[in-house]
């Protein structure tokens, strides 16, 4: 059994169309998605984090699973993410929250 791997729409016109499906059934497409986004994860943390390519990818992979997931569209979550940022801040300070066995 051969495996399968999710790629870009353009890439149809550089590949072979005997090698190309294109993915009708929503669990199959929901298992691709996640590891499409592991493997562009992967791939960041693989360059340091210094390739600005793989920070793309795994955004664009994110989009695509909002959209596919919930209908939640680039607007909307850069929307959340600016109010939020002005609201609660970011991350850049390395600020961090001690955790107790209790909680």
């Amino acid at each position: 059994m051969s495996k399968v791997k999710l790629i870009r729409d353009s890439l149809s016109s550089v590949i072979e169309p005997e090698r190309l499906r294109t993915i009708k059934d929503k669990d199959e497409y929901t298992k691709l998605l996640k590891e499409k986004l592991t493997e562009e994860i992967n791939e960041l943390i693989e360059t340091d984090y210094k390739s600005i390519t793989e920070y793309a990818d795994v955004i664009q992979v994110l989009y695509t699973m909002a959209e596919h997931f919930s209908d939640i569209t680039i607007p909307d979550i850069e929307r959340e993410r600016l109010e939020k940022l002005m609201k609660r801040g970011g991350f850049s300070g390395g600020l961090v929250y001690s955790i107790t066995e209790e909680e």
